[in-house]
């Protein structure tokens, strides 16, 4: 089995995309499309993102990798209006909602822990039962409009957090 060869550490007061944290760790990030759509948001989705019921949303399904290892799996939820097409995200949704003139700035993010079951498991490459680090985020732009709600799984073998306290 393939690992990465350290732990990856995020600091947690800082706000980055996952393509930019792995690139300032020194890892190549990448993604293997789960699933790209548009579709009217889920009750959840829309309370997650201050939307109306049933307001189009696209939705993105991807495994992340750093240097061509599973990290996470992760669900992002976009508003139409900042996103009008899944497919105008390469790698990187942020750089994707930046060339469209929103840029999330601020972030409230929850993470609990959590184990693999039997699909996510065979996504991320660990045995079932194995530990997760379950992280929801909702990101918010300048105007303080909800850009995103992401829902991420992350190894707990390979990504720690990291809490600076005062």
């Amino acid at each position: 089995r393939t690992a990465v060869a350290h732990r990856v550490e995020k600091p947690v007061s800082l706000f980055a995309g996952f393509s930019q944290d792995m690139r300032a760790r020194g890892l190549r990030p990448g993604s293997i499309w789960l699933g790209r759509e548009t579709g009217p948001a889920l009750p959840a989705e829309a309370f997650a993102l201050s939307l109306s019921p049933g307001a189009p949303v696209c939705r993105l399904r991807r495994l992340r990798t750093a240097d061509d290892v599973a990290i996470a799996l992760e669900l992002s939820i976009v508003p139409v209006r900042f996103l009008p097409d899944p497919s105008m995200v390469d790698d990187s949704l942020y750089a994707a909602l930046e060339r469209r003139g929103t840029v999330p700035v601020r972030a409230l993010q929850r993470m609990r822990a959590t184990v693999a079951g039997r699909a996510e498991a065979d996504r991320l490459g660990v045995q079932p039962g194995a530990p997760l680090l379950d992280m929801e985020r909702r990101c918010f732009n300048e105007a303080g409009d909800t850009v995103e709600f992401c829902h991420s799984l992350y190894r707990g073998d390979l990504y720690d957090l990291l809490v600076e306290l005062s």
